[in-house]
């Protein structure tokens, strides 16, 4: 704890008096309460944890955690410092930003008198260049290649996260977050719920924004291959996949599925290009697939995940994430990288028996 290395110090700086005042670890809980973050949950919250973390080094390079009495002179210190241990620009303005916030909430709420870090987080200028390797889609060649070598594992995460992202266009956190009771059917039709809500012990679940809560339909492709009769044996209350566990630090399991995923990738399948991202590049290709059939933009973001801000009327009715007959239609245009294992039915008569319980 951040309280044991105040032994010692005092804000008169007699030895053994007990330091007054807020500390550190004060500001840093009082800020992420405010900010719906509970310092207390298990595990422990990522953006708690990393802004203790800087906090804790700053306190011993300046020798207390008597929050009021830094200076911006300690402040500017602390930043020369991180500079001359040869951290870059960015991780720099990290550091200095994230106590920042911090300070600035307790000066808001009358805890210390200024925010000695207010101006010090100026983030390194872009440079104005092409990027050598930007982030791209699989070609169709590489997806292919991808899914089928998929088929040949019997590890779920490698063998059904591809094909997920690939007929989804969904991000790696929102499915190997899921559990199976979010795959579940409306009126015939096999949806996967994304959200950030009902966690377990040990693990966490969250979703980028609100736009990113949604229903995506499961592709009828999907379907064929068998990834509903894989959920269909999962046990009750199962993550959609055991295999992927939460980390051990900040339960996060797309943490441990991005290892094991970029590995398979780069190690096993020897696709080595840097612009490809082994799991995000699923949802270029995805929202590359849905360009070539799919005008609407609404639809398309419907599915993604993205916000609709094209103009004011974005934010009436409730759009097409309340119309699942739409998005299934909508889905159903999107052609796989490959042929499924199984017929691709239609959609008035899906496979349902492979989503029973």
């Amino acid at each position: 704890m951040l309280r044991e290395i105040t032994a010692g110090f005092s804000p008169g700086g007699r030895p053994g008096e007990r330091a007054r005042g807020a500390s550190f670890e004060d500001l840093i809980r009082g800020f992420c309460r405010e900010n719906g973050i509970n310092p207390d949950a298990v595990p422990i919250p990522e953006d708690f944890d990393r802004r203790r973390r800087f906090a804790k080094h700053f306190a011993s390079f300046i020798g207390h955690d008597r929050a009021a009495d830094v200076t911006v002179e300690d402040a500017v210190r602390w930043k020369e410092h991180l500079l001359d241990q040869g951290k870059s620009l960015r991780t720099v303005a990290n550091h200095l930003s994230a106590l920042s916030a911090v300070w600035a909430w307790g000066e808001t709420n009358k805890k210390v008198q200024v925010n000695p870090f207010k101006g010090l987080a100026k983030p390194p200028k872009k440079r104005k260049t092409i990027r050598q390797s930007p982030q791209r889609p699989y070609s169709s060649t590489e997806a292919a290649f991808v899914l089928q070598a998929a088929r040949k594992e019997g590890r779920p995460t490698l063998r059904w996260v591809p094909w997920v992202l690939a007929l989804t266009g969904a991000r790696l956190a929102e499915i190997v977050q899921a559990r199976k009771e979010d795959v579940y059917e409306h009126e015939g039709m096999p949806f996967i719920r994304i959200h950030g809500e009902g966690t377990v012990p040990g693990e966490v679940r969250s979703v980028k924004n609100s736009a990113s809560v949604r229903n995506v339909p499961i592709h009828p492709a999907l379907v064929a291959e068998g990834f509903l009769r894989y959920v269909s044996q999962l046990p009750d209350g199962s993550s959609l996949f055991p295999d992927c566990k939460p980390d051990g630090r900040y339960g996060n399991r797309a943490r441990s599925a991005t290892k094991v995923l970029t590995r398979w990738v780069r190690e096993r399948l020897k696709i080595e290009d840097e612009a490809i991202s082994p799991n995000h590049s699923w949802r270029h290709w995805f929202i590359d697939a849905a360009r070539d059939c799919i005008d609407n933009l609404e639809l398309r973001n419907a599915i993604t995940g993205h916000t609709d801000m094209i103009n004011e009327s974005h934010d009436y009715g409730h759009g097409y994430r309340a119309k699942p007959e739409r998005l299934t239609e909508t889905i159903r245009m999107i052609k796989p990288p490959i042929p499924p294992l199984g017929p691709m039915h239609d959609a008035e008569n899906p496979q349902r028996q492979d989503i029973a319980a």
